[in-house]
């Protein structure tokens, strides 16, 4: 029984889903009579105001139990299904089907059964209602003659503002908070503070954007700090969203964002990076220069969202650790152009390094950039004197002679 309903759930989701592309109430027709045939109803009739619809699978069978359904207000027709008789039905019969064994379609579900025929045929009647009624609100004409499907009027602003967060900054845009110009981090602070902290990321967004518009780039520095002063958990958000809407800020701002929270420093250049790949370079040079001990991770976080930049981040690394920057740039003469793996090279340009490091060190020079060692006196060695000749010990006067 759990498998038939299954079936019948099933066959009801896709006739709600083909309602959308039927072109008229016959079509819908032949697909509920479908879904009829494949759950095993023997017959099915629809009765309209003016015309009326039937199928039977055998005609001139008898049948067996009858249910009709009337949709609601009748715009939609009365149903009527005709379960199918039961094979092993008889006059004398008295046991039900669930205990008789012989039956070969109970295991399957057999809609002789009046519990299992009640419930399919009713989820059955509601797909039917479902679909004919969204079929009738999607389209300019009436699903039956005579039937005109109710329509709720909404404004252009309830059509426009779908979410809290819409409603939100469609508040702000007409109460004139945007359109003013922002003057100090006090301002900036009162309006961040009032959003919910879904749209603080978005909120975000549009002041920098009104800021940059203005001719004043620091200004958005001066969000995302403000931002990150309110919600540290959205600190990488706040770094992308600001980032897709100003591109050329990218850089600013994710040294901003990284002297504030130093320990997402690689999530922050990944989300700048994403949002502006172009910029990859300069994100990496500016958030390396705050946590340079942490620039291999920076540097491999933007060249997963940013691949075409490989090369401007290598350089950029090579503008954070100055003594890997010739090794870097002979890993970038060795790419042709096209930096497949910035791990690979960087990995090979430290090797290079240390291999350099291990020659000069064995000859006794240095580092170019290591400081000079530092001139000490000659060591001058500890221990017995040695022997002046054959008579004299080591060690100068013998006293304890005469």
């Amino acid at each position: 029984m759990r498998k038939q309903i299954q079936h019948a759930l099933g066959l009801g989701r896709w006739m709600n889903l083909e309602s959308r592309r039927c072109s008229s109430l016959h079509e819908l027709w032949q697909i509920l009579t479908f879904a009829a045939e494949r759950l095993g109803f023997e017959g099915l009739t629809l009765t309209l105001r003016n015309q009326r619809h039937c199928w039977h699978r055998q005609p001139g069978s008898p049948g067996g139990a009858r249910r009709q359904f009337g949709l609601p207000d009748g715009h939609f027709g009365r149903l009527e299904f005709a379960a199918p008789a039961c094979a092993l039905g008889g006059p004398g019969r008295q046991r039900p089907c669930e205990t008789n064994l012989r039956c070969r379609v109970r295991p399957n579900g057999c809609l002789a059964n009046q519990k299992l025929f009640d419930t399919i045929s009713e989820l059955l009647a509601e797909a039917w209602s479902k679909s004919a009624q969204q079929r009738g609100n999607g389209h300019s004409s009436t699903a039956v003659p005579g039937y005109k499907p109710k329509t709720r009027k909404c404004s252009a602003s309830v059509h426009a503002v779908r979410s809290y967060g819409l409603v939100w900054l469609a508040f702000l845009l007409e109460s004139g908070a945007l359109a003013q110009s922002l003057i100090g981090a006090s301002e900036i602070q009162r309006v961040l503070e009032k959003a919910p902290a879904a749209e603080l990321p978005a909120l975000s967004a549009a002041l920098a954007a009104k800021g940059v518009a203005q001719g004043r780039v620091a200004l958005a520095a001066e969000v995302v700090s403000c931002a990150v002063r309110i919600n540290p958990a959205a600190c990488v958000a706040v770094v992308g969203a600001v980032s897709r809407t100003k591109p050329e800020v990218a850089g600013l701002i994710s040294e901003t964002a990284a002297r504030a929270q130093s320990t997402l420093a690689p999530e922050i250049a990944r989300a700048a990076a994403a949002a502006a790949p172009f910029q990859a370079g300069e994100i990496v040079t500016r958030v390396g220069a705050v946590v340079p001990e942490d620039i291999r991770r920076i540097a491999l976080a933007a060249f997963e969202t940013a691949p075409k930049s490989g090369i401007d981040i290598l350089r950029a690394i090579g503008t954070v650790d100055l003594k890997l920057r010739p090794y870097l740039e002979r890993e970038i003469t060795k790419c042709a152009g096209i930096v497949r793996s910035v791990s690979r090279c960087l990995d090979r340009a430290e090797a290079a390094q240390s291999r350099d490091a291990a020659s000069l060190l064995a000859e006794g020079g240095h580092n170019p950039g290591d400081p000079a060692p530092a001139v000490s006196m000659p060591h001058k060695p500890i221990g017995p004197k040695p022997p002046r000749g054959e008579d004299h010990p080591p060690g100068g006067r013998n006293y304890a002679r005469p």
